[in-house]
């Protein structure tokens, strides 16, 4: 294995001891640009210095898969020509890899090297003892495989712990202590006799509510002179909390409000307790006299409470009125007696209560002795899953289901619903906010049992994920069926709502997309989503200098970066719950796919509602039936093209919009027309004009006829700009390869990954829905051998409907 050295090229991604031979040289390279300095040298004897780097696992894995040298010390160079076997997979080059190792700088970092690959694996695809049988059987025997294994296991176990923090509050810091008391017998009277802030952090039904929040809440609510504010996450949970203080009976109606009842234009009784939502809490005006008076507040579900302010659900969703809302949330923790109640409170949470309010925290936890049976994770590939649940409801006519799919027009939560809904004789039942909203769900909630016991499955949304108890023996296992659009923490909220469930049966929808971890970035892209352009430049600094807003974005961030290998972290941190993970299928998702659009039989008659009844139907908002959801599109395809009264072009309208594109692709040929005008748009779609006009100019079209010729030339060109290209927002500069996704959904391009003509032809109908055709050979080049346009039908075809939108 050892290579003598020669006349070469030496390349290092940082500083480094290092002997320069004759003829030899060196060069200094970023980690990013490391393959583009690799190739330009890749005709010269080259080696790669590893010993200094800081990451050195990722360029022995870059040697290794192009067969070169590697610079470990002066006597020690590894050569991979010919090693790398493209008949493998990635996992199996990289296991073969601990038998090229033979000496022991060089195993350590093959260890690291594959544990890297494995460690989003386990527990998802693989437990830790088959990893670790990956090793032991593939370890030269002339190196310490005892080692090698505790090496391994070291990291898994950092890694692991890592991800369990973000469910974890951290117990080291000097203003947190730990009081161990019984919650039966002494909670509520240490919290009725004391002030402070106080944490109950149990395990899920361990009595937090129960025991804590309520009689706590009972107590201030019979008091004269001690008013509380109790705080939920949503309206769901404020009524259920409601529910069981009207069931325990230790409280006068008069004494105590429910937000939602007090009168639109009213106040809160002076002498009155108060439960309420955070979003009300902080934001609406009826409540300050009552929230700056109080002197108790408890916060049922905190971290829930606080993904509020993270996920955009403030007011006008902009960053600094979420930002001013979260001040006023951690004005509430200053009060003399401050009760949180949250299974899963991790350490950002108590770092920033600490910073903001300077005070010790004392976390109460439960020495009650409290029966935990085994509980179970039964991992499945979303076919499977659907086809155990569908089998389990045929056969106990009571199942459950949570699910986070989207739940705009024909997305993923009612499409779970409908494919379920197929194959059942009995009643399927969508509790989501707006269903519990309705009188019938206001009465789900007062009598939970009654609903369930009738439907046949009954699928839950997130607005149920926090907080409610459904504490029934008949039901023994619960279903997660998830798509990412929720924390993984949430996931493991929803599956302790049923709190006799052993088994938790759940999978994932695997495409869930970018989770971007930089925070100036997720910073800039939060402006962006909630401003109209010509506030863009006062919102940012505003955002940039303001601690809560920063706040806000530090919470984004360690979501993030959970939710990065979401399937995977997930199950660790059921994991650390005391969950045993069972993988009983894996897979990619088969079924359903959230629809695209409606399929729309243009071969019938098309007979559009009036705009009364569309009206009508839309007051409905979710409860439309799929006929009803039908006629919903229908109609404002055809408003939008002005075509409500000419039946001649129903069918041909309904067909061009078979991707349910084409209304997006108007507006933006319309703000790319229009670039003079609209003063007043919103950022995003500034930045939408910006791009699509580039796009266009790149390229040689004309913005209104879209008449034009490209080539090779004007395409690369283009392909830099989308891979490279920057654009200058009041000062700030954003990568263009960063927001090209969020502006049009193209996902980052690899160079030279598909041909010229296909990319630009992906790009134009990606963002116009334009279509290519070509136009001559390029004599001249011999890289790009033709030349381009838009085709005649196409650009017709695309015109025609743009003036009809007008």
């Amino acid at each position: 294995m050892k290579a003598q050295l020669a006349q070469t090229t030496y390349i290092t991604t940082g500083p480094c001891i290092f002997t320069k031979h004759d003829n030899s040289q060196l060069i200094y390279s970023s980690a990013i640009d490391l393959d583009e300095t690799i190739k330009k040298h890749k005709d010269r004897n080259v080696i790669l210095i590893a010993a200094t780097a800081r990451n050195p696992y990722e360029l022995i894995e870059k040697a290794y898969k192009r067969g070169i040298k590697v610079y470990f010390e002066e006597d020690l160079i590894y050569d991979f020509f010919g090693l790398w076997d493209d008949t493998l997979s990635r996992e199996l080059n990289l296991i073969n890899l601990l038998s090229i190792a033979h000496e022991p700088i060089f195993f350590d970092v093959a260890i690291d090297i594959l544990f890297e690959h494995l460690k989003h694996k386990i527990p998802s695809t693989m437990d830790l003892d088959v990893a670790l049988e990956l090793i032991t059987s593939n370890v030269t025997t002339t190196l310490d495989i005892k080692a090698a294994i505790e090496r391994f296991k070291s990291l898994y176990t950092e890694h692991f712990n890592s991800v369990c923090k973000l469910i974890e509050p951290d117990l080291t810091h000097p203003q947190v202590k730990v009081l161990h008391l019984s919650y039966k017998n002494e909670l509520s009277d240490y919290l009725i006799n004391n002030n402070g802030l106080f944490i109950l952090k149990e395990a899920m039904s361990a009595g937090k509510t129960t025991l804590g929040i309520i009689p706590l809440f009972e107590h201030s609510a019979n008091k004269k002179n001690e008013k509380a504010l109790l705080v939920a996450p949503n309206i769901s949970l404020t009524r259920s909390l409601q529910e069981i203080i009207i069931d325990n009976g230790n409280v006068s109606a008069c004494d105590y409000q429910h937000y939602l009842d007090v009168p639109l234009k009213g106040s809160v009784s002076p002498c009155a307790s108060l439960i309420c939502c955070v979003n009300s809490a902080v934001t609406n005006e009826k409540f300050i006299q009552h929230r700056n008076n109080c002197n108790t507040v408890l916060i049922d579900e905190v971290q829930a409470c606080l993904n509020v302010f993270s996920q955009g659900m403030i007011g006008d969703k902009k960053l600094s009125q979420s930002g001013k809302a979260m001040k006023s949330f951690f004005n509430l923790l200053k009060k003399p007696k401050v009760l949180l109640a949250d299974a899963l409170i991790n350490t950002l949470t108590v770092q920033q209560i600490i910073e903001q309010t300077d005070r010790e925290i004392t976390i109460l936890s439960n020495s009650d002795e409290i029966y935990s049976p085994k509980k179970e994770v039964h991992l499945y590939e979303r076919t499977d899953h659907l086809e155990q649940i569908i089998s389990q409801a045929n056969e106990s006519h009571c199942e459950t289901g949570f699910c986070d799919g989207g739940q705009k027009l024909s997305t993923a939560y009612f499409d779970i619903a409908d494919v379920i809904k197929k194959s059942l004789k009995g009643e399927v039942l969508t509790v989501n906010a707006d269903f519990l909203k309705t009188k019938i769900g206001v009465q789900f909630i007062k009598n939970p049992l009654k609903a369930l016991n009738k439907a046949t499955f009954t699928l839950f949304s997130p607005a149920v994920t926090a907080g409610q108890n459904f504490p029934f023996k008949q039901f023994t296992h619960s279903n997660l069926l998830a798509h990412g659009t929720i924390s993984p923490q949430q996931l493991l909220q929803s599956a302790g709502r049923f709190r006799n469930a052993y088994k938790t049966q759940i999978s994932f929808n695997t495409n869930y997309g970018e989770y971007i971890c930089d925070a100036d970035l997720i910073r800039s892209l939060q402006v962006m989503d909630t401003t109209k352009w010509s506030e863009y430049a006062d919102e940012l600094e505003y955002v940039e200098n303001d601690i809560w807003c920063n706040y806000i974005i530090e919470r984004i961030v360690q979501e993030n970066i959970i939710r990065q290998h979401y399937q995977n972290n997930t199950l660790i941190l059921f994991q650390r719950l005391g969950f045993k993970i069972v993988i009983k299928s894996y897979g990619q998702v088969t079924m359903p796919r959230p629809k695209k659009q409606l399929a729309i039989d243009v071969s019938k008659e098309i007979r559009p509602i009036s705009r009364p009844k569309y009206n009508q139907l839309m007051k409905k908002s979710l409860f439309v039936t799929d006929e009803e959801k039908e006629q919903i599109y229908i109609f404002e395809l055809l408003d939008f093209f002005n075509a409500l009264e000419n039946p001649e072009l129903y069918q041909e309208i309904l067909t061009f919009d078979k991707e349910g594109k084409v209304r997006d692709w108007m507006h933006q040929l319309h703000i790319c027309r229009h670039s003079g005008e609209n003063k007043d748009i919103t950022t995003i779609l500034k930045l939408k004009q910006i791009v699509g006009l580039k796009v266009l100019r790149t390229l040689g079209l004309d913005i209104h006829t879209l008449e034009g010729v490209y080539g090779y030339k004007e395409i690369e060109k283009l392909e830099r700009y989308l891979r490279h290209g920057k654009l200058k927002l009041y000062g700030k500069t954003l990568e263009v390869k960063k927001i090209k996704k969020l502006l049009f959904n193209i996902p980052h391009a690899k160079k030279e990954s598909i041909s010229k003509g296909a990319f630009s032809k992906a790009i134009l109908a990606k963002i116009f829905g334009l279509e290519y055709e070509i136009a001559d050979r390029d004599e001249s080049n011999a890289k790009g051998q033709y030349f381009y346009q838009i085709s005649t039908e196409s650009k017709n075809r695309i015109n025609r409907y743009y003036d009809m939108s007008l």
